[in-house]
């Protein structure tokens, strides 16, 4: 090589060949070494571009993978968001079906029970009818009686007066029994029991009101109450029209009540 030249040269004191193959080989050194620097950098660049290319790569896959996890997380929220929609519109849905079933339901219930209600509002009104009969019954019944004993009576008072001069004791001891068999308190308590249920608390919110009134006064306010005449309550009473006019005079002073204000008015406001 040059530099074995240029030594050989060197050692024979040839220093002008030694010399010019020392600078030969100092050219072809450079070269060499400069030729291995480039060949150094273009490696080294090589490998920068490649790990700068890799790098990029990795980056965009890491970019990639990001993006597919949002949108993975952002498909997600969307799944779970039309899922909560879609319970909320079950959910709905369910509790107006309910709502309306409810509402069904309660309507049937009202209507229910109002034909019960209306049932027993009729029931109750034909009750009442019917006690309201049995009460006119008893009372025409014990009328009727009390007529009968009236007519009886008379009659045994026209024969008692034919009798010319006989014994009269035996007329006058059946005058006696029907007398005692027109008023009794057995009629005058089934009278009051079916007047009660139809006036219930009537003769006690009187009684109460106004406690100097007598049984007899109680059951002339039960007589005025069922709107009787005079005549009539005479004949349930076994007494004269006259005595009813005392009777009903009588009662409207322990009442209190002013000669303009009607009695019978009086016991209808009764409640």
């Amino acid at each position: 090589t040059f530099l074995s030249l240029s030594n050989m040269y060197d050692e024979q004191d040839n220093h002008a060949l030694a010399l010019y193959f020392y600078k030969k080989f100092a050219d072809i050194k450079d070269s060499i070494y400069n030729e291995d620097k480039t060949n150094k950098i273009e490696e080294m660049e090589a490998r920068y571009e490649k790990e700068k290319t890799d790098n990029e790569i990795a980056l965009q896959k890491s970019e990639i993978r990001n993006l597919s996890k949002d949108h993975e997380q952002q498909s997600l929220k969307q799944n779970i968001l039309v899922t909560v929609k879609i319970v909320y519109l079950i959910l709905g849905i369910w509790f107006v079906f309910n709502l309306r079933q409810n509402m069904k339901r309660n309507r049937l219930i009202r209507a229910q029970e109002k034909l019960l209600e209306a049932e027993k509002l009729k029931n109750s009104e034909m009750e009442l009818e019917f006690k309201k009969h049995e009460l006119t019954s008893h009372t025409l019944q014990i009328a009727q009686k009390n007529e009968l004993l009236d007519t009886l009576k008379k009659q045994l008072l026209v024969m008692e007066q034919k009798s010319n001069g006989t014994d009269r004791s035996g007329y006058r001891q059946l005058r006696y029994m029907i007398n005692g068999s027109a008023q009794t308190d057995k009629d005058w308590e089934n009278l009051n029991r079916h007047f009660e249920q139809v006036h219930q608390g009537f003769l006690g919110k009187l009684k109460e009101k106004h406690p100097t009134l007598t049984s007899n006064d109680l059951r002339l306010s039960a007589m005025l109450k069922l709107n009787m005449s005079s005549k009539e309550v005479a004949g349930i009473m076994n007494i004269s029209p006259d005595s009813v006019k005392k009777a009903r005079y009588r009662l409207r002073k322990k009442l209190d009540l002013p000669e303009e204000y009607d009695l019978h008015s009086f016991m209808m406001e009764v409640r």
